[in-house]
């Protein structure tokens, strides 16, 4: 074998006897894998593999995915105990309807018990609409920013085979002094400085990316008004964008419109369980 070979080996890809080494896909794998190495201080998981054989040069904003996953995948236990939320995570159905209870026996309308962005967007395929745009509603301490932090788990672990940017915004943040599209640009260039006004406004105008927007309920009652404004525009502008925004019931949600209304349901027996 060539030290070729020998390497792809190393890495845990296998190339079909009648296709050749994709080198430039390699090479760029090997170089996100130092990259994943230096940011995480000597260790990282492998991820030559994953991207060589998804045969997809999306390796661009690895910096940022890599930062936000661990950020993001993290939740607290009953006694303030921190865990991985991919270990421990139970997903709440989510449905058009608000309810109180969600027995199975019990259960109709639309709903999904295994939430994922394709799912949530194919929700109400067989009606001919294509839900882009989600406005997920819960009462406090329900779970909404952790179903919002496992979407974006799942969709940043399915980037490099959708091709679709996932960020991640925490809205307690956002001010009367601050641009929506401006904040979005800002929060991921901190993460990953080669991401900027260029790479956002292909993203975006391209539809190829999902913006999970958390707690809108958290911002100043006297920044509300400026963020409504801001996210009029910001769907108007990039209309091919898909978004899920998490909040609890209150007056600014009347605000909000052109975006479905979803629900979070209580768990069942099972799911508490």
């Amino acid at each position: 074998k060539t030290h070729l070979d020998k390497l792809l080996v190393k890495f845990g890809i296998t190339v079909p006897e009648n296709e050749s080494i994709n080198t430039e896909l390699l090479f760029t794998a090997i170089a996100r894998q130092f990259e994943a190495i230096i940011d995480g201080k000597g260790e990282a998981e492998n991820i030559v593999s994953s991207i060589y054989n998804s045969r997809n040069l999306k390796t661009e904003f690895l910096t940022y995915l890599s930062k936000a996953k661990k950020r993001y995948n993290v939740m607290k236990l009953i006694g303030g105990e921190e865990v991985l939320l991919e270990q421990f995570y139970v997903s709440n159905t989510i449905g058009r309807d608000e309810r109180v209870f969600a027995e199975k026996k019990k259960m109709s309308g639309t709903y999904i018990t295994e939430p994922t962005m394709q799912t949530i967007r194919d929700m109400f395929k067989k009606q001919g609409y294509d839900n882009l745009r989600t406005l997920l509603i819960g009462s406090g301490g329900c779970g909404k920013s952790l179903m919002l932090q496992h979407l974006f788990l799942q969709a940043a672990e399915e980037y490099q085979t959708t091709g679709l940017f996932p960020i991640f915004i925490e809205l307690r943040h956002f001010s009367e002094n601050s641009d929506l599209y401006e904040y979005m640009v800002k929060i991921v260039h901190e993460m990953d400085d080669t991401f900027g006004d260029a790479e956002a406004k292909s993203l975006l105008l391209s539809g190829k990316c999902q913006l999970f927007l958390d707690g809108v309920d958290e911002i100043d009652p006297t920044d509300i008004n400026h963020f409504l404004l801001n996210l009029k525009d910001f769907v108007s502008n990039y209309e091919n964008t898909q978004i899920i925004i998490t909040s609890r019931q209150s007056e600014a949600l009347t605000g909000i419109t052109q975006f479905m209304r979803l629900y979070m349901w209580p768990f069942d027996m099972e799911q508490s369980i």
